[in-house]
């Protein structure tokens, strides 16, 4: 988008089992575009705010859950505060597994995928396929 608008309606450029993968495609300067007329790779709105590029980057290079978590409250007060954001739907994922014959589907202990899909064409198809085993 070259930002020749308003306001837009559209869905989230990034998404995975956390909301550190929304916030970094939504938030990261890396992929806005600077100047209305350039294409933006997301960051449609061109907001940028330097706390959460900071919060983004405390996130990326821990694996500690309450920092993790801190960095996300951080990311998240600020979106209230100050981005016009409106969602319109929670986009709710989830998915339906029997276990009967098979094992490793994800799980909320094991969240390594969406979910969300059946075709095996789709990567969380793919990551599916290739971590189901036989009991």
């Amino acid at each position: 988008m070259s930002g020749h608008y308003d306001m837009v309606v559209c869905w989230g450029t990034g998404w995975g089992p956390t909301p550190y993968y929304l916030y970094y495609q939504e938030f990261n300067p890396a992929f806005s575009a600077t100047k209305i007329g350039e294409t933006a790779i997301s960051d449609y709105a061109r907001y940028t705010n330097p706390l959460i590029t900071a919060a983004l980057q405390v996130h990326s290079q821990t694996s500690d859950p309450r920092l993790q978590k801190q960095a996300m409250y951080t990311i998240e007060r600020i979106i209230l505060e100050n981005v016009p954001f409106i969602p319109l739907t929670n986009r709710t994922t989830f998915g339906n597994w029997s276990e009967a014959q098979f094992v490793g589907m994800p799980s909320a202990s094991n969240p390594y995928s969406m979910s969300t899909s059946n075709v095996l064409g789709d990567i969380n198809g793919e990551m599916i396929a290739l971590n189901i085993h036989l009991k």
